[in-house]
């Protein structure tokens, strides 16, 4: 029962110490580490790559409107108020004070 338990010791250390090298060379070839990489664009660079498939066809032009569209109203309350988000105005209601 003893080598058993020791085996299973010998390996767990040896997954984990695999999973480990693993992230840290993910995190390596990301470059910074500082977020994740569908994370890390901005709003404009997407949408500029919306922009980009519009014009070789592959986006219809009110598929792009909506997109945009979205982008909008997803800018504008990141512009004008960071600290308010629509759900915290929606919780606190204060739309309604105003």
């Amino acid at each position: 029962m003893v080598p058993l338990l020791i085996n299973s010791l010998i390996l767990l250390a040896v997954v984990a110490c695999g999973i480990v090298v693993i992230v840290s060379i993910r995190e390596k070839l990301r470059g910074t580490g500082a977020g994740r990489g569908d994370c890390d664009e901005t709003w404009e660079q997407t949408l500029t790559e919306y922009k980009k498939l519009r014009d070789r066809g592959v986006l219809e032009e009110d598929e792009y409107r909506r997109i945009r569209t979205l982008g909008d109203s997803f800018s504008k309350v990141a512009g004008n108020s960071p600290e308010t988000s629509p759900i915290t105005t929606w919780v606190t209601g204060e739309d309604r004070r105003k």
